[in-house]
């Protein structure tokens, strides 16, 4: 199984979330083999358009009345098309980082590490890559978080 344009969208989605339109727009035909991966994370009031920079931009996600969901381009005139979706189009999907850390655990062979609570920063300890008997060297993920909040004290 290939996921290329799965690792890719983790560096460009903020905080390794994103709406599952989005998810599917980027990774495409990927999505199916990496959405056991995801959790939901809330809804989407908002999708970015191909063209962004207008005064309308992003898209607005309208509910109607019969229940229907569109996102529009606010542009005047419009610099994009509407979108026809459902309500799992407009469902946040974020990375399970603790699943992902222990999947990549074992498919590198590292001692899992065992965090006392949920993993929801931006490094995550995936393990330990043991050299010897009690001799080894820690293995981290990082996935992006909104900018302005990098520490480094995951590391110390």
């Amino acid at each position: 199984m290939r996921i290329s344009r799965f690792w890719k969208a983790l560096d460009d989605f903020s905080d390794a979330a994103a709406s599952r339109w989005e998810w599917t727009a980027t990774i495409g035909n990927e999505f199916a083999s990496v959405e056991h991966l995801l959790k939901q994370a809330g809804r989407v009031r908002e999708l970015p358009c191909p063209s962004p920079g207008g005064a309308g931009c992003p898209r607005r996600v309208i509910h109607h009345a019969d229940g229907s969901i569109r996102a529009v381009c606010g542009d005047r005139p419009r610099a994009c098309a509407h979108l026809d979706l459902d309500a799992d189009d407009i469902a946040i999907l974020r990375v399970d980082r603790t699943d992902l850390a222990k999947r990549i655990a074992r498919a590198l062979g590292v001692s899992p590490h065992q965090p006392g609570r949920g993993t929801t920063g931006p490094v995550t300890r995936i393990g330990t890559h043991d050299i010897y008997a009690g001799r080894g060297f820690p293995v981290f993920l990082a996935l992006p978080r909104p900018f302005g909040r990098r520490r480094s004290s995951p590391f110390r």
